[in-house]
């Protein structure tokens, strides 16, 4: 049996700044379970009902575009 869904609950100004930088709505829920959960990849994986690989697939694409986009700034 898996765990029910977690909530994302950051401050708006995460969310703001996260959408804001571009990133997918999945992107930024694993994001945020990784960094304001501090949430294992197997534990998101579990929770979102997704592959480990994506959990890492959607990681390491939403940080590269935060790279970006500071260097956009």
């Amino acid at each position: 049996a898996h765990p029910a869904p977690v909530e994302c609950t950051e401050s708006p100004s995460l969310s703001t700044l996260l959408r804001d930088m571009g990133l997918s709505p999945r992107q930024h829920r694993v994001l945020t379970l990784l960094i304001r959960e501090e949430m294992k990849p197997s534990e998101i994986a579990q929770t979102l009902e997704i592959d480990r690989g994506t959990v890492y697939s959607l990681k390491s694409k939403a940080l590269n575009r935060l790279r970006q986009s500071m260097g956009q700034i």
